[in-house]
């Protein structure tokens, strides 16, 4: 660092060079933003006006490198940036590499008050496989590939970087069968899910609000809204309705071979270490299949509830090996056991309850 000082004016004429200065190692930055870690490495010069009181900057220009992001020690990415000051205000302008995706940037900010002012990000390349290291510590990868495209408008105040928040619009979210996924009675298309409009969400450095989010595919259309927290601890309150093709459960676990359709009608909360699901799931003429079992469940009608941690089969009868089925249980959803009743009028007289346990792992 350089400073040529005017005492007598207040004035100072500062250049500044570094090579690979951890990032943690300011303490502003560590302020703001305490888990973040990474290589700086700047090379910039800037005029400002010191006096009892504060500091006002007047002018920054030149280029700065943050290398090897981290984020509570999960590796993020790279950025690159250029600034120059013209008539007050310094553009800011870069892009690098997010968990593989492609970011760009392009921002101003007022160089007097509290320092307002933004950016517009877009990013592409990304999906969820790639985001997910980022807000869990689970080490299996996921059961399906995705793809997304989004813009995002930061507000930020350089005095304050804390209190960012950004509006987010996710042009293209999609999901799909991994490619070396054998799909069972569908097509890839139809289970292919999409958005149907934008996706928009509010987002702050502790949680997002969904302010719209539609997906779709082949019999299925579901509506999402509601706040999803973004750190461990922080609450959740996610919103799903609409209907669901029973067809894309095989996505999420290959082993399992469904048909149907089913209504669904549910609220996520408490927190992403440990989430709580309430609801509702009404089955119409579903079939059932899982892994190598000789047998599984047709024409299945019912209702299951979601209860925090367990789903609990209120009503629900179905075919199987030619014999009808009632069934009641319950599901344990944050354990691999799965316990559940049968109850078959044709097979028993009078009708009794067989109790039977499947462990299963997801």
């Amino acid at each position: 660092v350089t400073l040529d000082y005017n005492r007598k004016s207040g004035e100072i004429a500062w250049r500044l060079e570094t090579a690979s200065l951890p990032v943690h190692a300011l303490a502003s930055v560590h302020a703001a933003l305490p888990t973040i870690a990474g290589l700086l490495s700047v090379h910039a010069k800037g005029r400002g006006t010191a006096t009892a009181n504060a500091f006002t900057v007047a002018s920054v220009d030149g280029s700065a490198s943050l290398s090897g992001i981290s984020w509570d020690k999960r590796p993020v990415g790279a950025l690159n940036l250029n600034a120059a000051t013209s008539n007050g205000m310094l553009a800011v302008t870069g892009g690098g590499d997010l968990r593989g995706g492609a970011l760009k940037l392009n921002g101003a900010w007022k160089l007097s008050g509290d320092y307002a002012g933004g950016a517009s990000l877009d990013v592409a390349g990304l999906s969820l496989e790639s985001l997910r290291p980022l807000l869990s510590d689970r080490a299996d990868s996921l059961p399906f590939q995705s793809a997304i495209t989004a813009q995002a408008k930061l507000a930020m105040s350089l005095t304050d970087p804390a209190a960012w928040s950004a509006d987010l619009v996710i042009d293209r979210f999609q999901i799909s069968p991994n490619a070396s996924m054998q799909v069972r009675a569908a097509r890839v298309q139809d289970l292919t899910v999409t958005n149907s409009e934008p996706i928009r969400m509010r987002i702050n450095r502790s949680s997002a609000e969904i302010q719209s989010a539609r997906l779709s595919a082949t019999n299925t259309n579901l509506e999402l809204s509601g706040r999803v927290g973004l750190t461990g601890k922080e609450g959740w309150n996610l919103q799903t309705k609409g209907s669901l093709n029973l067809a894309e459960l095989q996505i999420f676990n290959k082993d399992l071979l469904a048909t149907g359709a089913a209504t669904l009608d549910a609220t996520v909360r408490g927190s992403l270490d440990a989430p709580q699901l309430n609801g509702s799931l009404p089955l119409r003429k579903a079939s059932l299949y899982f892994g190598d079992l000789p047998t599984g469940l047709d024409n299945a009608e019912g209702t299951i509830i979601f209860d925090r941690n367990r789903a609990t089969i209120q009503t629900l009868t179905a075919e199987s090996g030619g014999g009808k089925l009632n069934l009641t249980g319950f599901v344990g959803l944050t354990g691999p056991a799965l316990v559940y009743r049968l109850q078959d009028p044709s097979w028993y007289s009078p009708p009794r309850s067989v109790w039977v346990g499947l462990g299963i792992d997801w």
